[in-house]
């Protein structure tokens, strides 16, 4: 994929450098809280970053994307995708120090509008039924409720999420 910019986000492939605006996102408990994941560590984020540039140059269907405030030369959010056959998935992560100034809006619109201007696939959205403002933010962007997913963990429990998709 190519660089997607808008006025205040550039949206490129990640780069060991940014492993610490990574682990700033991905150790924060409150990012960790509605996803599958537990907080990382530095050493996971310079393993994370390491893992994410060999998926650039292999036929893996996961990829990670750095959402770059411009202004700041820093990586404030990691947008998600993943290639299926008939559709792609999407996820958004955004350091929670940019929350609440329209960065996350900005980066995930031009990242949809980046997949339907390129692709024909359908787009889907998988998010936590408690994270009302991911919820709000794609149904901003016209995304519907499609099902509910219901996967057991590791310790038993069942983990709910739910799938949204781009109409």
């Amino acid at each position: 994929m190519e660089n997607i910019k808008t006025k205040r986000i550039l949206i490129r492939k990640l780069i060991r450098s940014d492993a610490e605006d990574y682990f700033q996102i991905f150790g924060n408990p409150v990012i960790a809280k509605y996803d599958d994941f537990s907080p990382i560590t530095r050493a996971n984020a310079d393993e994370n970053i390491t893992d994410i540039i060999e998926a650039y140059c292999t036929n893996n269907h996961e990829k990670e994307f750095g959402a770059e405030l411009i202004s700041e030369k820093k990586i404030i959010g990691v947008l998600y995708l993943k290639e299926e056959d008939t559709y792609f998935s999407i996820g958004y992560h955004f350091n929670e120090k940019y929350h609440g100034k329209g960065f996350a809006a900005e980066a995930v619109k031009a990242f949809i509008d980046h997949l339907e201007e390129n692709h024909s696939k359908e787009i889907r959205a998988i998010v936590d039924p408690l994270n009302e403002q991911s919820i709000k933010l794609l149904e901003k962007f016209s995304f519907v409720f499609n099902e509910e997913k219901r996967t057991k963990k590791e310790d038993n429990s069942v983990m709910i999420e739910y799938i949204y998709k781009k109409i």
